[in-house]
């Protein structure tokens, strides 16, 4: 749907950035880019229209994320080795989020940070030029139109700043966090926004030119095809739109594809006019990897690898070589992948659409997901007009190399056939074969006629022209740090000193984490340099490297960091700085850089000091907590009352939806390690305990629905007819998600499950709140049993989950009269009690996540977080947990709160964050630290699914907020 509109206006740390310049730059002249895309200026006539075709983007400029609005991904400049180090700047305390790529215009480069800083700086020498402070973390790639610069920000908003000084020229409020790389073209700028439009400004004041609206976000960034006048975009709903330039009218949308999102990446316009979009497989790397396995040893029965010995693999070699010779061994994998991406569609995850109508032509045999098996990093397009796109097959080329599969070729947009593009006379080693790993980072880009691949520790190239690749890499950087080395930059950064050419790095854990190559991005090629932010998971991906050609540079060489001999002084600086120790206490950073480790001690012991010794814990307050329940006060703070609205209106939909269709469990992607794909929301419970905390602040009507829903769940075959099951699962039907789940995936664990005490707490409070006789009567017949076999906790979560089961046993033993059953409560709530708030304080600077089944963090501090609980930790632990939140929260994962996140905890080689992350730490600013609504309302974000249990959950504490809650003894 497209809306025309009236024009209106809109409207830290010491280690923050530190920036050395190392050698003073020499800038050749380049010529400007000419061939396929030429220096054009047509006029013409056109339905009566003069239409212009935008001059080529200048050799000295890189102004948009992949370089052009075509989203090309190269320019003409050449670039050839060696190069010299200019400058490198690093970001430890502010941080770059994955997918940011640096855009430069008249030797300025402009980046944003995740503390939402955006910089300009020299290109030549990488001093700050201006840096402006905005209200929320940047999230993309800014662009610049040479006068303005605009930027996507976490607040909801695109701001336009001077690209001279960087005054705020305007700022346009959209409905929800903004995600995407903006594009401008005569004078408009185009971008996606995640409440489901694609908005178009007009640059010079912000002032909408059009709109485009569909019924989901849109978190890929858009491309224009200038000659057709056409813009495209992908939303979350799996559909590509194409849309009239001028005036947003649909040309039209695609059929729905597979995958589960387009995030972070755009689609790219080929030459001819078609487009090609990637998505995120919902299946795991090692599932789709099974699609290239079987179709390899279909051709060749087997291949040389490390499940073999070295005789059988010089016999399995030969083999294979004299196959791989024939000129239809190759075709025939080709043919092989492609019926089976046609008999498997949802392994499907490159797509090839007709510019003028949408249809798909054909399936491209490309079997793909990147590093962390997240969307596919989108093809390139070469300056003669030729795409080159990643796919997998085994060829000589590659044949020898830890990824045998991937490699790179020509993509013929007319027919869908790939030509390799790598020399297949010869065996590459592992560096001039482009370094392409298929489970790592590899970005490509071109640069004249080299390609490149920008890989997490070294940027790597080939010559088009001879196929050949460069046999040492453009520049080096850190993929694992030797011991002592993580600690050495460390030492180096405090002491002032300049780190050696390609130890530009900072463990993770140590500065703040933006997702490392979840979306990987490219270098940034300009004149005859280019800027390179090296990224992977164990990195903090937090620096930007300029680098130039020069005959005698060394970038190509390996350096060394010098051992830390730490003075006392040194290491009381380095214990006293905001590390997040959980992430330096995993295994494979621990066994990296155990080094950090010796100073967590020193940091507690610090923090403890500052925070004072631990209260008494009163026995009698923990008494109250047992035997008084929360009630909403009834009472309405003026100045709350229009936030107050606006939620009710929010909540009363959002349970209005949950309450009508039979909801399946919410199936989350997997990841490349753990290969685990996750539910959410199978334990029927969790939705009676999301509808008894909204409860309290539904309109009459709906209550009245919510009770009538629940009255028929409890019938016999309803979903929380038997009370006593160890795992009772939800068996809806209608799917949660926008995205298709034709079948489960190999491996599938619930995120969330309750057992039968810890049930108990969902219980109570639906039967307090609504007063539910029906459901009392159930526990009721039940109680004894489920208090006399309670065992451990079901649940990662320190104890949060039993201590709120116990009280709730305590509570309805009270109301039946069953003596004992009470008295037995009481003593196991105490006692969980008294452990959970021991942890507070031998935790002082650690402990909030915990790995759960199987490889996955949660913020086990506030998981399963019950008033009650809450209550105990605000009384006496509050500063502890004050200061968690500050380090774990605020300082390293200040987007925590945002929907289809990257991975921010620790699930190592993941591209999500876990849904239940942001409802744990939501509930601990919530019901903890008592954070006012207004603030609280700016985390909401919008929903990761349709009957989004936690975003219900986080409405209902947030009207909580706005009207308080007091504290009433049970009723007997």
């Amino acid at each position: 749907m497209v809306r025309f509109l009236s024009p209106r206006k809109l409207a830290l740390a010491s280690f923050s950035s530190v920036m050395v310049n190392v050698r003073s730059p020499v800038r050749r002249k380049m010529r400007s880019r000419a061939a396929y895309y030429s220096h054009l200026l047509i006029a013409g006539l056109l339905m009566g229209a003069t239409v212009i075709i935008e001059a080529p983007i200048n050799a000295s400029d890189w102004p948009v994320a992949a370089h052009d609005i075509r989203r090309s991904g190269s320019t003409e400049t050449t670039l050839r080795p060696p190069f010299t180090r200019l400058w490198y700047r690093l970001f430890p305390d502010e941080g770059l989020m994955s997918g940011v790529q640096p855009v430069v215009s008249r030797d300025k480069l402009f980046v944003g940070t995740l503390r939402g800083s955006v910089y300009a700086i020299d290109g030549l020498k990488g001093s700050v030029i201006w840096k402006v402070n905005l209200p929320g973390a940047v999230l993309h790639t800014c662009a610049v139109d040479g006068e303005r610069v605009f930027v996507p920000c976490a607040d909801g908003a695109l701001y336009a700043l001077s690209a001279h000084d960087g005054t705020q020229l305007w700022r346009f409020q959209t409905g929800a966090a903004v995600w995407n790389n903006p594009l401008v073209f005569e004078g408009k700028a185009f971008f996606g926004g995640r409440d489901g439009k694609l908005y178009v400004l007009r640059a010079m004041d912000g002032e909408i030119a059009w709109e485009y609206t569909v019924d989901a976000p849109v978190v890929a960034s858009p491309a224009i095809d200038p000659e057709r006048r056409r813009v495209f975009f992908a939303a979350e709903d799996m559909r590509v739109y194409a849309l009239k330039v001028d005036n947003g009218e649909l040309l039209w949308q695609s059929e729905r594809l597979p995958g589960v999102t387009f995030r972070g990446y755009y689609p790219v316009v080929a030459p001819d006019g078609s487009v090609m979009v990637t998505t995120t497989p919902l299946y795991s790397q090692e599932e789709l990897q099974t699609v290239v396995e079987e179709a390899v040893r279909e051709t060749f029965g087997d291949y040389a690898s490390w499940r073999h010995s070295p005789e059988e693999n010089a016999r399995l070699r030969e083999e294979n070589f004299r196959l791989l010779a024939q000129p239809g061994t190759y075709q025939r994998q080709m043919e092989l992948i492609r019926r089976k991406l046609e008999a498997n569609p949802y392994f499907q995850t490159f797509f090839l659409l007709d510019g003028n109508t949408g249809a798909r032509r054909g399936v491209i045999p490309i079997v793909y997901a990147e590093s962390m098996n997240g969307t596919g990093m989108p093809p390139v397009v070469t300056p003669d007009g030729r795409v080159i796109v990643k796919f997998q097959a085994l060829l000589r080329s590659r044949y020898q190399h830890y990824s045998p599969f991937l490699n790179v070729g020509y993509l013929d947009t007319r027919t869908g056939n790939i030509e390799p593009l790598l020399d297949e006379t010869r065996t590459y080693g592992w560096h001039d074969s482009l370094l392409l790993v298929h489970d790592e980072q590899c970005c490509l880009g071109v640069a004249g006629t080299t390609l490149i691949n920008t890989h997490q520790d070294s940027v790597n190239a080939l010559d088009l022209i001879s196929r050949r690749g460069y046999p040492e890499p453009f520049c080096w950087n850190i993929h694992e740090p030797e011991k002592g080395e993580a600690l050495g930059i460390w030492t180096m950064l405090i002491r002032g000193e300049s780190l050696p050419v390609g130890k530009e790095w900072i463990l993770r854990g140590t500065g703040l984490y933006g997702g490392g190559s979840v979306i990987d991005v490219g270098i940034t090629i300009v004149n005859d340099g280019f800027y390179y932010v090296p990224t992977h998971e164990i990195s903090a991906g937090c620096a930007i490297i300029a680098y130039q050609m020069a005959e005698n540079g060394e970038a190509a060489q390996k350096s060394t960091v010098p051992r830390a001999n730490l003075t006392n002084e040194e290491r009381d600086k380095l214990a006293s700085l905001a590390w997040d120790w959980d992430v330096l206490s995993t295994p494979r950073i621990a066994r990296l850089a155990p080094e950090f480790l010796e100073l967590r001690e020193q940091a507690s012991q610090r923090s403890l000091s500052k925070i004072g010794p631990p209260p008494f814990v009163d026995e009698k307050f923990i008494e109250q907590v047992i035997w008084e329940v929360p009630m909403d006060s009834g009472q309405t703070w003026d100045k709350y009352a229009g936030l107050e609205r606006e939620l009710r209106t929010k909540l009363n939909a959002a349970v209005k939806e949950l309450i009508s269709r039979p909801w399946a469990p919410f199936v989350f992607p997997a990841g490349k390690h753990p290969v685990e794909s996750y539910r959410f929301f199978a334990d029927p419970c969790e939705t009676l305990l999301a509808l008894a905390y909204s409860y309290p602040y539904l309109d009459a009507e709906i209550q009245r629905d919510v009770k009538d829903w629940v009255a028929r769940e409890l019938q016999p075959g309803g979903s929380l007819s038997d009370i006593g099951k160890d795992e009772p699962q939800l068996d809806g039907s209608v799917p949660r998600t926008r995205y298709d789940v034709p079948r489960l995936p190999r491996l599938v664990l619930d995120d969330r499950h309750f057992n039968r005490l810890a049930r108990l707490y969902p219980f109570w409070l639906w039967t307090s709140r609504a007063q539910d006789a029906q459901l009392g009567e159930k526990v009721k017949a039940s109680l004894v049993e489920i208090t006399s076999l309670a065992g451990d906790a079901s649940d990662v979560d320190l104890g949060n989950s039993v201590i709120a089961g116990w009280i709730a046993a305590a509570r309805f033993a009270r109301q039946f009269g069953l003596g004992e059953v009470e008295e037995k409560a009481v003593l196991q709530a105490k006692t969980a009690i008294r452990a959970r708030l021991d942890y507070e304080w031998q935790h002082p600077i650690d402990g909030v996540f915990a790995e759960a089944p199987r490889g996955r963090w949660v913020c086990a501090r506030w998981r399963n977080l019950s008033p009650e609980v809450a209550r105990l930790l605000a009384r006496f632990a509050r500063p502890v947990q004050e200061g968690l939140m500050e380090r774990y929260v605020d300082h390293h994962r200040p987007t925590w709160w945002l929907a289809w996140n990257v991975e921010l905890a620790w699930r190592n080689e993941s591209p999500f964050s876990l849904p239940s992350m942001a409802q744990e730490i939501f509930s601990a600013k919530a019901l903890v630290l008592q954070t006012p609504p207004d603030v609280l309302a700016t985390w909401l974000d919008i929903p990761w699914c349709s009957a989004d249990l936690y975003y219900i959950e986080k409405l209902a504490w947030t009207l909580q907020a706005c009207r308080g809650i007091i504290w009433r003894p049970l009723r007997e």
